[in-house]
């Protein structure tokens, strides 16, 4: 059923903003986690300091600072700038950014300018016209009003998500950094475990002199001297799997700080003191310990995002309102186009029900009579 009648373009515009302003947010409102078991908390294995404690050591992002090797903090350091990982994790935070500042353009009017030049040359000129020129100058905006909170819902899912994105460089940080210090033990592990084995051997083979000697004065027998050759022999064979794995482990490093594998060859090649605990390590409530970290963080920040995308598809079930406006000049002079009798303007309210099936359209064109323009079915 269409009808045409005239309604005054003011009752239009004021019943669009009483429309609006009782617009509401539909989808349930993210209220927390689920407390897991809430009397943990209370048990007497996690009170294992007062409450005022107060500990000066580094904060987790940087724990590995307390384990006070210079070493060890600089191949972490140049990790985390080089690390292709990081670059990745990083690449994927500025992405989620940018599809959160797009949700929230979603939320502004939307407007372009255009400006047109036509030439018609008609072929045939016997009726006496001559070549048509037009000139056109336009602007036209269009804006969805939020009124049950899909764009709000879709901003809130965009922005929970870039913080659970956020989280995860954090746990790339965290990672990373675990990784570089297991090969770095590693390797230093290694390399002691070589050095005890030289030492072993250089003991064996001095019982191995001495063995000698006492054979060539008839105290001892062939059958010893054979017995601790092996043993040496034995001894310094078990070299050879430690050096593949020193070579493994420097190549470890290497890859995991961003370098070609062999770049920390001449660096990494003197035996190092294996990195030691510090003495004293933050004491703390183990529950507050899992909500800092990244991973747990990420988890909610995502369970937030999905709660609010619950209420952005229950808004795609009511109908959704657009204001489409255009303003421009159109003459077939340059000279006349900016003109008064030139300028034309039309405002559309949209009303359009789920599936994008349109329930109701108003139009106001230029005149001194505003229309409204009506289509339902």
């Amino acid at each position: 059923m269409n009808s045409i009648y005239p309604v005054p373009l003011r009752t239009c515009l004021l019943a669009i903003a009483s429309i609006a302003a009782v617009g509401c947010t539909v989808g349930p409102n993210y209220r927390g986690a689920p407390q897991v078991a809430p009397n943990a908390a209370h048990a007497v294995a996690f009170n294992r300091a007062p409450k005022d404690t107060v500990s000066t050591s580094p904060a987790v992002a940087a724990w590995w600072v307390a384990i006070g090797d210079p070493e060890l903090s600089a191949l972490i350091e140049t990790a985390l700038a080089h690390s292709p990982d990081i670059r990745a994790a990083q690449a994927r935070l500025r992405q989620s950014r940018a599809g959160l500042r797009e949700q929230q353009r979603d939320a502004l009017p939307k407007g372009s300018a255009s400006a047109l030049y036509l030439h018609a040359h008609l072929a045939n000129s016997s009726a006496g016209i001559g070549p048509i020129n037009l000139y056109d100058l336009g602007f036209d905006a269009s804006w969805e009003v939020d009124l049950f909170g899909g764009t709000r819902r879709a901003i809130e899912a965009a922005s929970a998500e870039a913080g659970a994105v956020e989280a995860d460089l954090a746990d790339a940080h965290v990672q990373l950094a675990a990784e570089v210090a297991q090969a770095y033990v590693d390797l230093r592990d290694q390399q002691q475990r070589v050095a005890l084995v030289r030492q072993s051997a250089d003991l064996e083979q001095q019982t191995l002199t001495l063995t000698q000697q006492r054979r060539a004065r008839g105290v001892a027998s062939d059958l010893d001297i054979e017995r601790i050759r092996s043993q040496v022999e034995n001894t310094l064979a078990t070299i050879i799997p430690l050096d593949a794995q020193i070579t493994e482990s420097l190549d470890q490093l290497a890859l995991l700080t961003g370098s070609e594998p062999g770049a920390l060859d001449a660096e990494l090649a003197d035996a190092g003191a294996l990195p030691t605990l510090p003495g004293t390590i933050t004491i703390g409530d183990p529950a507050a310990l899992l909500r800092q970290r990244p991973d747990i963080r990420a988890a909610e920040w995502r369970l937030v995002s999905q709660n609010a995308q619950i209420g952005e598809h229950e808004a795609d079930w009511f109908p959704k309102l657009s204001l489409l406006g255009d303003l421009g000049f159109s003459a077939s002079d340059p000279g006349h186009l900016v003109r008064k009798d030139n300028f034309t303007w039309i405002g559309l309210p949209r009303l359009a029900a789920s599936g994008g099936r349109c329930i109701a359209k108003f139009a106001a064109p230029v005149g001194n009579q505003n229309i409204i323009f009506t289509e339902i079915g």
